[in-house]
């Protein structure tokens, strides 16, 4: 993952160490390897202090920070149940393909302190923060949640729950699941927005992969589903690495009308696609999801069945395998 992020950005040169065995995971591992040989005789760039400073950091497209959940009660229960929300989503969101999360031990440098959005995504340089709080009214809990823009301050998305105390650990569960599933989709709307906004005519594979998946989520027409297999495999030729791009067209192929006349091949270039997808990454929730979706296609519903639920153990906040499944 790392020799494709950086490849065709850094002229580092990386040596194909072939397929690897490697503990706890069940199929070989593609293994790179960055000699220091390699890097040696690399020319050094020199920057000036003034213009290193001139140059803004820019922050990775899906980059957030979760900060911790206020306790407005005094209950000492609720502050236990405030800092666990805070713990599961930061792991849950990092699991979204393309995000930079930042670590939980450096977002709560911040509990208990008030400060403003803008200012944590400056200091953090992540685009998006998450904050929320926890109430108790009654017998019952209050959940908030907002979704900030960390450059503007402008608040993307809000929500409330909620729920009784009877047990505190499934409403844990239950509602980081929610809002993991929730801010998936809101997450990838809230970037392919930004993404039109700064670079409408010349997107790069990342952006056309994050275009692709926003047009698939609301895919709800034939020409939707054509615009989103035109940025998959648009992105797929930038970048003919690329894992995600694989996975994305794989979906929009094998979801098309049966009736069509290319259903048959569509089905059989999408196996290939999900394939190369899971030989360079085995343990992709999505990769496993789609594969579900092929299966299911060809009518072998126990092989559909096994993938969902190999999708749903990397990943148990996949909604659509979690959906597909039942």
């Amino acid at each position: 993952m790392v020799r494709d992020q950086i490849r065709d950005k850094l002229p580092y040169q990386f040596e194909d160490m072939g397929e690897q065995s490697v503990k706890n995971i069940a199929r070989p591992v593609r293994v790179y390897a960055l000699r220091p040989e390699a890097v040696a005789g690399l020319p050094v760039a020199v920057k000036s202090p003034a213009a290193s400073i001139s140059q803004p950091i820019v922050a990775p497209r899906l980059s957030m920070v979760v900060l911790p959940f206020a306790n407005l009660s005094n209950d000492p229960e609720q502050e236990y149940f405030a800092d666990g929300i805070t713990d599961d989503l930061t792991t849950d969101l990092s699991r979204i393909s393309g995000s930079f999360v930042i670590a939980r031990n450096t977002a709560f440098t911040y509990k208990g302190k008030s400060v403003d959005a803008k200012q944590v995504g400056r200091e953090l340089g992540v685009r998006y923060v998450l904050e929320g709080s926890v109430r108790r009214v009654g017998d019952r809990l209050r959940i908030n949640v907002q979704l900030v823009d960390g450059e503007s301050g402008a608040q993307l998305w809000a929500d409330r729950f909620d729920t009784d105390r009877a047990d505190l650990a499934q409403t844990q569960d239950e509602i980081t699941g929610r809002l993991a599933r929730t801010l998936n989709v809101e997450l990838v709307e809230a970037s392919v927005r930004r993404i039109e906004q700064e670079r409408a005519v010349d997107p790069d594979a990342r952006d056309l992969v994050t275009r692709g998946w926003a047009l698939s989520n609301r895919m709800a027409s034939a020409e939707t589903q054509t615009d989103a297999q035109r940025a998959f495999e648009r992105a797929l030729e930038i970048d003919p690495e690329s894992v995600d791009a694989r996975i994305g067209l794989a979906e929009v192929l094998v979801s098309a009308y049966e009736g069509s006349s290319s259903f048959d091949q569509n089905v059989t270039r999408a196996e290939r696609l999900v394939f190369e997808a899971l030989e360079r990454d085995p343990r992709r929730s999505r990769a496993h999801f789609a594969m579900g979706l092929i299966r299911r296609r060809q009518d072998r519903l126990s092989d559909s069945k096994i993938e969902f639920e190999a999708a749903i153990a990397l990943d148990p906040n996949q909604a659509v395998a979690i959906a597909s499944l039942a």
